[in-house]
């Protein structure tokens, strides 16, 4: 039986319907996707798809008579794959858009003036904008089980940027930086990660 749990106003993920194999794929399911699709895949593969704030994360063994808890989602690609987090990096910073830095935080070499002019204000209030406030910066503690190792240094802390998918410190800044943050709960870390799930890349 695969269970279909969608994440809720409180940011919790709750159950909206289930399906057995083998009877008509409900239209819960047929929302997200075809009926055909659902019937083809196998249970592995089901388990931990998500699409949008839909997770599909759990069944119950019937034969078995036991309900599987509800998976955790695995840890964002970039955070296990080093080659993939240095592309995302290194294309944040080169974008235009983004100009993730400066590159070395101890000398800035006119990075927060030119960040400062592309915000149209003070090089001191670009300083208070860094990726440690961000909305999109993850230092929630599943996040920090997901680090390959160390997460804080004398200058910040490193975390999950899940608006371009790479590990990023807390003493950088970027162009496309949002106030809201940091992110600091699984909760709302597995919200973000459902909304972002779709692409590996920056």
């Amino acid at each position: 039986m695969i269970v279909l749990y969608e994440l809720g106003e409180d940011n919790l993920y709750k159950e909206i319907d289930r399906w057995v194999r083998g009877t008509d794929v409900p239209e819960s399911f047929e929302a997200i996707l075809p009926a055909d699709d659902w019937e083809e895949m196998s249970d592995d593969r089901i388990i931990n798809m998500i699409d949008g704030p839909y997770v599909v994360a759990s069944y119950v063994d019937e034969s078995a008579g036991e309900d599987r808890e509800l998976a955790e989602m695995e840890c964002p690609a970039a955070t296990q794959d080093v080659a993939l987090n240095t592309r995302n990096r290194n294309s944040a910073i080169q974008a235009d858009h983004i100009q993730y830095g400066p590159l070395n935080v101890d000398e800035p070499a006119g990075y927060w003036e030119d960040i400062a002019d592309f915000w149209d204000t003070s090089t001191e209030a670009a300083q208070q904008s860094k990726c440690g406030n961000c909305v999109a910066f993850d230092v929630s503690p599943r996040m920090d089980d997901c680090m390959p190792g160390p997460t804080s240094d004398d200058d910040g802390r490193l975390g999950y940027c899940h608006m371009h998918k790479f590990k990023c410190h807390s003493a950088r800044s970027c162009r496309t930086w949002a106030k809201g943050g940091p992110i600091e709960d699984d909760e709302t870390s597995y919200e973000w990660q459902g909304k972002d799930e779709g692409g590996e890349t920056a």
